[in-house]
């Protein structure tokens, strides 16, 4: 195939660019699916959009996959790229035929009509990241935004370059890629060139002279007001957060406070505590939200993530408020599995200290069996080593929790180790745990309930009193259980 893909970077890094030209890999997908022109512009645009984005990929066995689902009567479009931008996929539809939306412009935004696209990308992490967009034309944007509304901290010369790139007449475009790299190269000329356009509308009000030395001063003073706001851009998202009477418009400004400062804590933290949290609960579409914001690369191309991580005490604040996050108060079934990495962060940080510490390392040894309970290796055996984890809720159960982190901590562990008694007490004994030393510990937890608690972490006493005639009830549950399992291997 005569197919390439070109890449251009600007402005030290802050501007990557790409273009393609794919008219042997459409023309070669719409042979092999006998898609209708509709279904083939379509397909390619996606195949087109996945070979860039695949290109940007590092590993080997990365995988980026696009998906849209649409109302309209092409249904829907999947494709794959890989690291070497090579692509496949498919029309849910290929046949279909719908008027051109005028004489030479195929309606594909008919064709697909109202719904969403998916973003998934696989990099070979525990979980892909996925994300999703509404879909309100079934065509891409025809008018963007200005983008300095969005990244005040861009120049306008840049603002003005992607103006240009996104006129709906191609006659108004760049005529090349060569063009379009020397408007890039040379953005800040087209900001002079704008502030002497804005020098030459004050002189019409002065006289020469005088508009020289004000203008000269205005330049100090605009510079220093400019160095200025460049340095408060960031609380001011944070401020504007905290005042926003619109959740949208509040979960906004963190991330612009974000894509400025990357490597700060308090944007993070803020978007985590008060954006996410504010009604006690993380919800799917704000896992998919905060995990999209970690994975949004810089102009440099490393992930947002990537640059927090070097802030050693305030990713490890991040990591310990997202486990805690995620193993309280997400909504989703794997809640600890997706807290056992942030916990496990957190931990080996070296930032933590005293109660914080402490949990980390309990409820990330806790969090840690669920990736692994139901799994079996390539022999059959089961990747949990059911004696160990017994001995691991032993020891995480040890002492007085109330005493070295708080009640809440000390009730989930609690919770756990009478759970997994419950649900794996036959496999505790298979692996070779004591029906005694299990009940030593029902025990133990029955003692620490009547002596350590007050209730002031958990709500008040009443909380605490329903809490513990639960916990009771299902030691009961427990020793009725372990009777059952040890009468059975008598028999």
């Amino acid at each position: 195939m005569s197919d390439y893909i070109v890449r251009a970077t600007a402005g030290n890094g802050s501007i990557r660019a790409f273009a393609a030209t794919t008219r042997d890999l459409v023309q070669h997908a719409r042979e092999i699916h006998h898609t209708s022109p509709v279904a083939s512009a379509a397909l390619g645009r996606m195949l087109t959009a996945a070979a860039m984005m695949g290109s940007m990929l590092k590993g080997e066995k990365d995988i980026v996959t696009l998906q849209i689902r649409g109302e309209g009567p092409l249904q829907g479009l999947v494709v794959t790229s890989d690291s070497h931008a090579r692509v496949k996929g498919y029309v849910f539809n290929p046949n279909v035929e719908i008027p051109d939306l005028y004489p030479g412009k195929l309606n594909v935004g008919g064709a697909i009509g109202n719904g969403y696209m998916s973003v998934i990308k696989d990099i070979g992490m525990r979980e892909p990241y996925a994300g999703r967009i509404e879909l309100v034309t079934g065509e891409s944007p025809h008018r963007l935004c200005p983008v300095r509304k969005i990244r005040p901290e861009l120049s306008a010369g840049l603002e003005s370059i992607l103006e240009i790139c996104t006129q709906t007449d191609p006659a108004e475009r760049f005529s090349s890629c060569a063009e379009l790299k020397y408007a890039l190269e040379h953005s800040w000329e087209m900001d002079e060139r704008y502030q002497k356009r804005q020098k030459r509308k004050l002189a019409g009000f002065f006289t020469p002279v005088a508009a020289s030395i004000c203008l000269g001063i205005g330049g100090i003073v605009f510079s220093g007001l400019e160095t200025q706001a460049s340095q408060n851009t960031y609380e001011a998202y944070l401020t504007a957060a905290g005042n926003a009477a619109v959740k949208e418009e509040e979960l906004g400004n963190y991330e612009k406070a974000i894509c400025l400062r990357p490597g700060e804590k308090d944007a993070y933290l803020q978007l985590l505590k008060h954006g996410f949290l504010d009604d006690e609960l993380l919800t799917v579409e704000e896992s998919m939200r905060l995990r999209g914001i970690l994975t949004e690369q810089t102009a440099s191309g490393e992930s947002f993530e990537s640059v927090f991580s070097k802030n050693k005490e305030g990713y490890a604040a991040f990591c310990y408020e997202a486990g805690v996050a995620y193993y309280y108060k997400y909504e989703e079934t794997e809640n600890k599995k997706q807290a056992q990495s942030y916990f496990r962060l957190a931990a080996q940080s070296g930032c933590l200290t005293g109660a914080h510490l402490v949990r980390a390392e309990k409820l990330s040894l806790i969090a840690g069996y669920y990736t692994r309970i139901g799994l079996v290796d390539a022999a059959g055996d089961d990747l949990v080593d059911y004696k160990q984890y017994w001995e691991d809720l032993v020891e995480v159960s040890a002492g007085n929790i109330v005493m070295t982190d708080n009640e809440r901590t000390a009730v989930v562990v609690y919770e756990e180790l009478i759970g997994q008694i419950l649900f794996h007490g036959e496999n505790f004994l298979e692996a070779g745990a004591r029906a005694d030393r299990i009940r030593e510990q029902l025990a133990q937890v029955q003692t620490h309930l009547q002596q350590d608690f007050t209730g002031k972490d958990l709500g008040g006493a009443d909380v605490f009193s329903e809490i513990k005639d639960r916990l009771i009830q299902q030691m009961e549950e427990a020793e009725y259980l372990l009777a059952a399992l040890e009468e059975r291997q008598g028999e």
